[in-house]
């Protein structure tokens, strides 16, 4: 029974090395795909926050230099303030998506090594696992929410110019710069605390 199934898998192709080597791939993909979403997410985020920002200096300066009446004024505060909770709304949601694609390049990283890990055992004799230097055991090692990492560096950068927005916001509501550095440092304390949680190591 086994030498029929063997024989009508070798017929179709299919074999246990073509079948680790396109999860192998797969896997590598994944990893390699997550690190593109991130680079993309930053160069999106940037452009939309400069886009706001554009769109919050047009407001300030167009108000300053006409003679408008205070209900106006009040008009373009209010503004001004939605677009800078857009902005830090915003910054959170893209902070969410980095701490999920953090998450999964782990997945992607746990999944080749484990592939690795199978050819270290059917080649022992040869001390295959001295050739990698990257294995199970050494990404066993890591902390995903390790400080200095590109993905923490990117979700520092998002949380801390979300919470600038919004300590601009605070400021222009509460005329108190105490309060927008408070908010400010507050909120990346926060968010990137967020962070270390969601990607502690397991």
């Amino acid at each position: 029974m086994v030498s029929e199934t063997t024989e009508i898998d070798q017929r179709e192709g299919l074999s246990a090395n073509k079948i680790l080597i396109a999860e192998f791939q797969y896997a590598r993909e994944t990893a390699a795909q997550a690190m593109d979403d991130r680079h993309r997410m930053v160069n999106f985020y940037l452009l939309f926050v400069g886009v706001v920002l554009n769109g919050v200096v047009l407001i300030l300066t167009g108000g300053s230099r006409s003679n408008l009446q205070m209900n106006n004024m009040q008009s373009f505060r209010h503004l001004v303030i939605i677009l800078l909770l857009a902005l830090f709304l915003v910054g959170v949601l893209y902070l969410l998506k980095i701490i999920r694609l953090r998450g999964m390049w782990f997945i992607s990283a746990a999944a080749m090594n484990r592939i690795k890990d199978y050819y270290f055992q059917q080649f022992d004799s040869i001390h295959l696992s001295d050739a990698f230097l990257w294995n199970s055991i050494t990404l066993a090692k890591m902390n995903p929410a390790e400080s200095w990492s590109v993905f923490y560096l990117t979700a520092l950068l998002i949380s801390s110019i979300g919470s600038a927005s919004l300590g601009g916001a605070f400021f222009i509501l509460f005329g108190n710069l105490l309060i927008s550095l408070a908010a400010l440092i507050i909120f990346v304390f926060l968010q990137m605390l967020f962070y270390k949680i969601k990607l502690k190591k397991r």
